[in-house]
């Protein structure tokens, strides 16, 4: 499956939809609009409620790149709000 960022635009969290359990391990970065990586995470198994935090951002465009464990990458464009 196809995995989707929700809800996009945001305030404070992205969820990540359309992940299997087999997709984990799963690594997140998230890289600014100067392709800088500024937040890299990883979750070792899937949980329900599993968020990204965001608030700590500038309000902007970002890139969130997504690493399973299946060796499949994904880059989904997500947009930070200000609070």
């Amino acid at each position: 499956s196809t995995p989707i960022i929700v809800p996009n635009p945001a305030f404070s969290y992205l969820r990540i939809d359309g992940l299997t359990a087999e997709d984990f391990p799963l690594r997140c970065e998230v890289y600014n609009p100067q392709g800088i990586r500024i937040m890299s995470l990883v979750w070792k198994e899937k949980h329900t409620g599993q968020k990204i935090p965001i608030a700590h951002l500038r309000d902007g465009y970002y890139l969130l790149h997504l690493h399973t464990s299946r060796g499949m990458q994904y880059v989904r464009g997500f947009v930070k709000l200000a609070d």
